[in-house]
């Protein structure tokens, strides 16, 4: 855990390696303790796959200190912790499926992360990252069909515990957008930047979308408002900069 706090927190990555070691040797000691112990495969495998994602450079230093990766070794790691840990399998699951989200092999992650959704299917996040995935696989229709089972489910008293819904309606109208469904597009990305549990940035990026998507449906005075809104602070200087272009030409992209 406090490997994986000083990597995303505070990028010390040659820290976060020594730390990951140490959880790594801790769970060979326990496996030789008890071979059977699947649960302990967790942190090895978690190890693995991550150092062998370091950049390069960073790679070649910690391979200096002694520390090694290969992922292939670190799925099946994990995939063995899953199959038969006691404590770990939900969280060997979820890292399984993250890995393979990171290496682009959403086939593979669709079938780990829907076993998790089929199991907890109030879970938000796992129902969320099921679409996700299917979007970001090239299924457009089956990723909006799962958003809006999302949405739907969201409707009923107590079905999730606090839903950020403001991601499955970005994540909808991303979908629909590359399915070129423009006016659903628009109308979802305002869905999104009007959810209170919505984040300043993402709140921005959604009302520059929205505009974007006015103006290919001609609709120019909506646009401008959501590109005043977008450039008015929160988000970041990429959006803004986008936001004031268009409020000087109109967006005629895709």
């Amino acid at each position: 855990m406090h490997a994986a706090f000083i990597t995303l927190v505070d990028h010390s990555y040659v820290a976060a390696a020594r730390q990951g070691l140490a959880s790594r040797n801790d769970s060979e000691a326990t496996l030789r303790i008890d071979p059977d112990y699947a649960d302990a495969k967790m942190a090895m495998g978690i190890q693995q796959f991550a150092v062998a994602s370091l950049p390069r450079l960073v790679r070649m230093l910690v391979g200096i200190a002694g520390v090694g990766g290969n992922k292939e070794k670190g799925l099946d790691l994990l995939r063995e912790s899953a199959a038969h840990g006691i404590v770990t399998p939900i969280e060997s699951r979820t890292a399984l499926s993250l890995f393979l989200r990171h290496d682009a092999r959403y086939v593979e992650a669709i079938v780990v992360q829907k076993g998790l959704a089929d199991q907890y299917p109030h879970d938000y996040l796992f129902r969320l990252e099921v679409a996700n995935l299917t979007k970001d696989s090239g299924n457009g229709p089956a990723a909006i069909a799962l958003y809006n089972a999302i949405l739907d489910d969201a409707k009923k008293p107590g079905y999730f515990i606090e839903p950020r819904l403001h991601m499955t309606y970005f994540g909808l109208a991303d979908t629909q957008r590359g399915q070129n469904q423009i006016a659903d597009a628009a109308q979802n990305y305002l869905k999104a930047a009007a959810q209170p549990t919505c984040s300043d940035w993402i709140r921005r990026r959604a009302q520059l979308n929205a505009g974007e998507m006015f103006d290919l449906l001609h609709k120019r005075d909506e646009a401008t408002k959501q590109y005043e809104l977008a450039s008015s602070g929160g988000g970041d200087q990429s959006q803004s900069d986008a936001a004031h272009r268009y409020l000087k030409t109109p967006y005629t992209g895709k």
